[in-house]
């Protein structure tokens, strides 16, 4: 979840730059590929290239954190997606624009003001 947030919310603020396309692609990646090939892929990449962790290994919750990732993965893609397109439509609010004329702090605006744009957190 927090995954999810932290993209849609980097992707709106950076709207139209290298970050929103890069959260876009990890989002539609995260949505169209199966779990099972993403654990696949993640395993080849991390175990066969760089050996961490040692595959077959269960007994540490370092042994965890790859299937972790690969089953957070469609999650983390929808809240993505929807807090993107929250984040968007708050971010164009009078509010939103008043607290910024007002001289708060872009940062100030974007966690405190628009924390209800988020589909994850109840306004």
């Amino acid at each position: 979840m927090l995954g999810g947030v932290f993209l849609g919310t980097l992707a709106a603020v950076r709207r139209g730059g290298i970050l929103d396309w890069l959260s876009l692609s990890v989002a539609l990646i995260g949505v169209s590929l199966p779990g099972f090939v993403a654990a696949a892929l993640l395993f080849i990449g991390f175990t066969a290239k760089l050996h961490w962790p040692p595959l077959g290994e269960w007994g540490r919750l370092r042994d965890l954190v790859l299937p972790g990732v690969a089953l957070a993965l469609l999650p983390m893609a929808y809240i993505a997606r929807l807090t993107r397109v929250s984040m968007l439509d708050t971010l164009g609010n009078d509010y939103v624009r008043t607290a910024r004329a007002k001289g708060l702090a872009r940062g100030v605006v974007i966690w405190k003001h628009t924390p209800s744009a988020t589909p994850c957190f109840p306004s």
